[in-house]
């Protein structure tokens, strides 16, 4: 994301159209400046034009190309995948036998019995014969993965025993190195990247080596010395229970891989990497400060032994052959710790919530936590360590702890620290799940604004539930029927409940219905504006909430609520907000068998395209190729007549023809050699109910693509969705009712027939400015227009007011592009 982007929208008075494209900031970044000398080379530019600056360990000199060039390179085709995958299993039936039965988790006699169905089978050659056939062929594959280990932990005497299991982290990530379908993925050099915004150029963050602590790291190291970043995330609530047995694991991701891989379920995924032990409960014990140190002690522990892999490597680096047959000398970093805030009190040793500086980044007080405008110390790892040192010179325990406390610090030795591979303090990041969805809004704003809308009635909770239902359904946004009544602990569904709740509870809760409830309606407003200057705004909404609704038992002291003032050094720094032993291995083999399909898939379109050039199908006109809009789910071909016979109780195709001659007349290019005159029956009209737009992302500058839907029957029930239209004028939004192709004088064009979405409104409400919301107004269904394909920006959703039939709101939170867009949008309008 650009980092300044807290810093407000662009104001200027550019047309709407290409404000949009634009940066959302004219502000340099100031350190860009420092790196850059842009007044040189200002003339030479083009807006969007993207320049990276390369570490100057890399030797590779600064590059500046244009947008498209850019994303060319992010598309780069894979190399030519392994023709055999599967191998050392003897064919891919073998392999998916073997695969299903594992993940299935059949017993031995079922996978007997497995066996003896498929011998049935002469398709294709299986030549597995047992449970120890396949046995041996998951233990001839595994060599080429690193294998789980397993220790134990005497801790507080002989009868103070855990066992952890882990993999070796540094073997773990040789491996991705050494695979030719990852390795290419790997980036190993530090980069600045930024882009050209007609004036200047303005630094943005999209990957973990982009930001500043990869930076800082590779400075550090010999000028031929690489990074290799770990990214490590520990979640006590993320437990695997069989039967009475559960697990503690631990997640690693490779930093040096893109965000599409290290984020996914696949090979170079989030892969767990340890099992650590759980210190079970003693009720003669629990609750007292020794034995939560005692249970600290034993996760630090146990982190020492998963990182002494890499702590043995941080003086001298390790060199690594990678996938090309070259050695690279890489040294391992953790720059990012990811962690629900239980853990990250016990990563930084802090006493929690309870203690006197409760928040694990900075030494906030604890009577100070609900105040976003102040700013403390930060934490350090140095100063961690000299006051541990410094507390056991005491000679009696309870001088020990009151010196430790003066920094809610426990007395146990932090093994990250010791280990040089990280301060601890500076790699705890924002975790946006538990800080932001299960936290300040699930366990806080939620269950007051649940409160506020039982104050107001048993019908207000009818209402909200029924709001929530008759959200049209939108790709990647849970659909809920009821939310009032149900207990949701999915951090994703939190999360959606935030997305939507303004535009669905604005007209229950008001002035006249509930005081509180609308000024809290304002602060979840402020919540959901993600950015520098919208965290300010909301403290201050926050503190007159507090005030005005005189609830003694609620605290807004919680370390969740402060932690948010971290999240923009989080990603300036770091770049973020983004099984056994078999599992392993099936997955590895899985990925290289889907590569290998994918190649084939593509081989094969590429060899019909060749062998049937000739043929007349492939020859007749269709719409010109896009990359921006493409069309999908083809209808039969139809005439004209045929358009309007099918559709005459739908006001909207009231003069389809009419109307059609008049919108391709208005275009010189189409109508360049006179008057054009679509004839009924002649000219032949194709329906699509599908089209994907792919759009430049505001956010990272990125391709980002939405599918939208124009059919009368999709999943049982229709679906027209919602569009942001770029016109002479600015953009409108409207709504699709029929997209198609047209066939005109030899030449097809692709066009949708909408609903426009920009009837006047004179006055609107006051809470939509307060509670910044943006209405629309739909013009009458008669009044419907034509557009060409190519002038969708992308989709939208709207949600009918049902307080004002007619008048719809564009929901700004389905993601950050959309808000973005909004936030420019609205900012150059008057409410």
């Amino acid at each position: 994301m650009p980092i300044d982007a807290h810093h407000g929208a662009n104001e200027s008075n550019q047309p709407e159209a290409e404000s949009l494209n634009a940066h959302i900031s004219d502000e340099p970044v100031t350190d860009v400046d420092q790196w850059m000398d842009l007044e040189e080379e200002e003339h030479q530019h083009n807006v969007d034009d993207i320049r990276t600056e390369y570490h100057p360990n890399s030797g590779i000199p600064a590059q500046t190309r244009t947008f498209s060039t850019f994303q060319r390179d992010l598309l780069q085709d894979p190399p030519t995948p392994d023709a055999q995958p599967w191998a050392p299993f003897r064919c891919r039936l073998d392999f998916e036998v073997a695969e299903l039965a594992h993940e299935a988790a059949l017993s031995q006699p079922q996978i007997e019995w497995l066996i003896n169905l498929l011998h049935h089978s002469k398709q294709e050659p299986f030549s597995l014969c047992n449970y120890k056939d396949i046995r041996n062929m998951w233990n001839a594959i595994s060599h080429h993965l690193t294998p789980v280990r397993s220790s134990l932990l005497p801790y507080d005497g002989v009868n103070q025993e855990f066992t952890l299991y882990y993999w070796d982290l540094w073997d773990w990530a040789c491996d991705l190195l050494w695979d030719p379908y990852l390795g290419p993925q790997f980036t190993f050099d530090a980069q600045h990247l930024s882009k050209f915004d007609g004036n200047t150029f303005v630094r943005f963050i999209d990957e973990p080596w982009t930001a500043d602590t990869f930076w800082e790291a590779q400075l550090a190291m010999p000028s031929h010395a690489k990074p290799l970043a770990f990214i490590l995330y520990a979640d006590k609530t993320k437990l695997s229970s069989f039967g009475r047995e559960k697990g503690y694991p631990v997640i690693a991701r490779i930093a040096n891989l893109p965000a599409s891989i290290r984020n996914g379920e696949g090979v170079g995924g989030g892969r767990v990497v340890a099992w650590l032990p759980i210190v079970k409960d003693d009720p003669s014990r629990s609750g007292k400060q020794k034995f939560a140190d005692f249970k600290a002690a034993v996760w630090h522990e146990s982190f020492k032994r998963i990182l002494k892999c890499l702590t043995s490597k941080r003086k001298h680096g390790g060199w690594v052959e990678c996938w090309d047959k070259l050695q690279r000398l890489m040294f391992p970093i953790v720059p990012i710790l990811s962690a629900d805030y239980k853990e990250q009190c016990i990563m930084s040793l802090i006493h929690g919530v309870m203690g006197k500086f409760p928040c694990p980044i900075c030494l906030v007080p604890h009577a100070k936590l609900h105040n976003l405008l102040e700013t403390w110390p930060l934490c350090t790892c140095h100063d961690a360590v000299r006051l541990l040192r410094k507390a056991r010179r005491k000679y009696t325990k309870a001088k020990r702890e009151k010196k430790l406390k003066s920094q809610s610090l426990r007395d146990v030795k932090n093994s990250l620290n010791l280990s040089k591979l990280l301060d601890v303090f500076c790699a705890l990041c924002f975790d946006r799940l538990h800080t932001h969805h299960e936290g300040l809004w699930g366990k806080h704003l939620w269950i007051e604004l649940q409160k506020c809308v039982n104050e107001v009635g048993r019908h207000a909770a009818t209402k909200i539930d029924e709001g929530f239902a008759a959200v049209p359904r939108w790709r990647n946004l849970n659909h809920f029927k009821e939310v009032m009544g149900v207990s949701f602990t999915d951090g994703t569904k939190h999360e959606d409940i935030l997305k939507l709740i303004l535009f669905v509870a604005h007209d229950i809760l008001n002035p006249e219905t509930h005081e509180s409830g609308y000024l809290l309606l304002q602060c979840i407003r402020a919540h959901l504006d993600v950015d520098m200057f919208a965290a300010l705004e909301f403290s201050r909404l926050m503190d007159k909430y507090i005030s005005e609704s005189e609830c003694e038992s609620k605290s807004w002291d919680s370390p969740k609520y402060h932690l948010g003032i971290h999240l923009f050094d989080d990603i300036k720094a770091k770049g973020i907000l983004r099984a056994d032993h078999w599992s392993l291995v099936s997955a590895w083999i899985r990925y290289r068998i889907n590569d290998l399909d994918d190649y084939n898939a593509r081989k094969e379109v590429s060899d019909l395209d060749d062998s049937d050039s000739d043929d007349a199908v492939l020859n007749a006109p269709g719409p010109e190729s896009s990359f921006h809009i493409k069309l999908g789910s083809c209808q039969r071909v139809l005439s004209i007549h045929a358009i309007q016979q099918a559709h005459l109780e739908d006001l909207a195709f009231h003069q389809f023809h009419t109307k059609l001659n008049h919108f391709l007349n208005m275009i010189p290019v189409i109508a360049r050699n006179g008057h054009v005159a679509l004839e009924l029956s002649a000219n032949i009209v194709t329906e699509f109910r599908y089209l994907k737009a792919n759009f430049e992302s505001m956010v990272d500058f990125r391709i980002s693509t939405d599918y939208l839907c124009c059919s009368p029957m999709f999943h049982n029930a229709p679906r027209y969705d919602s569009i942001i239209i770029r016109t002479q004028d600015g953009i409108i939004f409207g709504r699709l009712i029929f997209i198609f192709t047209c066939l005109v004088e030899g030449t097809s064009h692709s066009m949708a027939l909408i609903q426009p979405y920009d009837a006047p409104i004179q006055n609107r409400p006051l809470k939509d400015r307060l509670l910044g919301l943006w209405r629309v107004r739909a013009q009458p269904r008669h009044k419907s227009e034509f557009i060409f394909t190519e002038s969708i920006i992308r989709g939208v959703l709207l949600l009918e007011d049902r307080s004002q039939p007619g008048d719809f709101l564009v929901v700004d939170s389905t993601d950050t592009d959309m808000f973005l867009h909004m936030k420019l949008h609205k900012d150059s309008h008057v409410y």
